[in-house]
């Protein structure tokens, strides 16, 4: 059974965090590396990406998710269940584009995927201030009048095409048809397949790092395992740079398998990403 991880990259703006992801996922994982990109993405940005020997890429031009009207970043996202099927690998890890990687990943993870058809990442908390989306799941599912448990979309593993990833492919279509469809995501179609299917693995495979200012109480890196896999910048994702470095560092308090030089290397990939987003800007103001 053919095994990856694979990345969605939709858009004509590219995400300056991307190239780092692969760089630093490169240093820890000697697997194959899939990236399917939107329609609009440019060349030049796709060539930084497949600059690694192990790294594959298609085209994605379908729309079969909401429309997510004019916001770019909410039409990527709900194209996730869809654009997955596209996968080259059967067994399937999905991560968001703006992770840093910092161990190496467990192979064992796709014997979990295999064997539980699809997993998701660990969350906190409940979606409860979602009652149009309880209700259609309740009409839907037949569902008691409860909360839902939180899902983290940023990183989850499936079997393509199998039938819990069918499901959820269904289940965002049909809530899509329900008031309140504007505010609802992936996320929400994900957490009601894992309701009936699959198994939650633990945060260490993503931990999700947002300022203090975008969460109250958040304590960003102060909590997270010495065995995190991966970093997740939520909300951070255009700002890497020596600031996350150093912000890092501190809140650890070591240097980490010199993580100084780790994440400066890292970084330093952007300066070709932002040449050429200058280049583009200048060639739409001539």
């Amino acid at each position: 059974m053919s095994r990856g991880i694979l990345f969605w990259s939709d858009g004509p703006n590219p995400v300056p965090l991307f190239p780092p992801a692969i760089k630093s996922l490169a240093d820890h994982y000697d697997g194959n590396i899939h990236v399917i990109f939107g329609k609009k993405t440019p060349d030049w940005f796709i060539n930084i990406i497949s600059k690694n020997s192990r790294v594959s890429y298609s085209r994605y031009d379908k729309r079969q998710g909401s429309s997510g009207g004019k916001i770019v970043w909410r039409r990527c996202i709900l194209e996730k269940p869809f654009v997955t099927s596209e996968s080259p690998f059967k067994t399937s890890l999905f991560y968001d584009v703006d992770h840093i990687f910092i161990n190496d990943i467990d192979m064992n993870i796709f014997n979990v995927i295999e064997n539980n058809s699809i997993v998701t990442i660990e969350d906190s908390g409940l979606i409860s201030k979602q009652p149009d989306l309880i209700k259609a799941a309740n009409k839907l599912y037949g569902r008691e009048e409860n909360p839902i448990l939180k899902t983290n979309g940023g990183c989850f593993g499936l079997l393509v095409n199998e039938e819990p990833h069918r499901h959820w492919q269904k289940t965002l279509h049909e809530i899509s048809r329900f008031p309140g469809r504007n505010v609802f995501i992936e996320e929400h179609a994900l957490a009601l397949t894992m309701e009936k299917y699959g198994t939650r693995i633990g945060k260490k495979w993503s931990w999700n790092y947002i300022q203090p200012k975008h969460r109250s109480g958040n304590k960003g890196f102060k909590d997270m395992p010495d065995d995190a896999i991966s970093v997740h910048f939520a909300h951070q994702r255009y700002k890497v740079s020596k600031f996350w470095r150093d912000k890092f560092l501190e809140a650890k308090n070591i240097n980490y398998m010199g993580l100084d030089e780790h994440f400066d290397k890292y970084c330093e990939c952007n300066i070709q990403v932002r040449s050429c987003l200058a280049m583009e800007d200048d060639k739409i103001r001539d």
